[in-house]
């Protein structure tokens, strides 16, 4: 739950990452998106509220990689996630808030003008392996901004965007 002082920033976040793409975007190269990407922020906007939050809170941890031979993966973790001293010690309230945090997915991906599919083979949790995951993709200054076509919540049940910032790792 974001906080009454988070709101400015996290609309800011999307704000400046919205506003820096342009209408008519040049098509994105496959070799601009190879390498070894960290996570900047991941932001949710709910369509009906305008409401929006850290996906993965406000300092999320995380790399996606692209490979010329048409392969990627990718993990990503909150900041805000359940620490215990060994395995044993994790409750099923721990699980459940450590799968709830994260994600991590391997495959392929196909570039389509300004449009970038993960081909998902294997996944954290089985109902994404076998999807195809389509991210609307700007390259610009060091950073690829993925924003999602508006889709269901899968947590929340509600209509959302998902705007996604990487920076490449130098």
């Amino acid at each position: 739950m974001q906080s009454p002082e988070e709101a400015p920033m996290l609309c800011s976040l999307c704000a400046v990452a919205l506003l820096s793409i342009p209408a008519t975007a040049d098509a994105i190269e496959p070799s601009e998106v190879y390498g070894t990407w960290k996570l900047v922020s991941s932001v949710t906007r709910f369509i009906d509220s305008g409401e929006e939050r850290n996906t993965l809170g406000s300092k999320p941890v995380g790399y996606i990689t692209y490979s010329p031979d048409g392969r990627m993966m990718t993990v990503a973790v909150s900041n805000e996630r359940p620490n215990v001293e060994k395995a044993t010690n994790l409750t099923d309230a721990d699980r459940a808030k450590l799968f709830r945090t994260m994600w991590a997915y391997a495959g392929t991906f196909t570039l389509n003008g300004n449009a970038i599919t993960h081909h998902v083979d294997a996944s954290w949790n089985e109902f994404w392996s076998g999807q195809d995951f389509i991210r609307d993709i700007v390259a610009r200054d060091g950073r690829l901004i993925y924003t999602t076509k508006p889709q269901m919540s899968v947590q929340e049940g509600k209509m959302e965007v998902l705007t996604i910032v990487w920076e490449k790792v130098r």
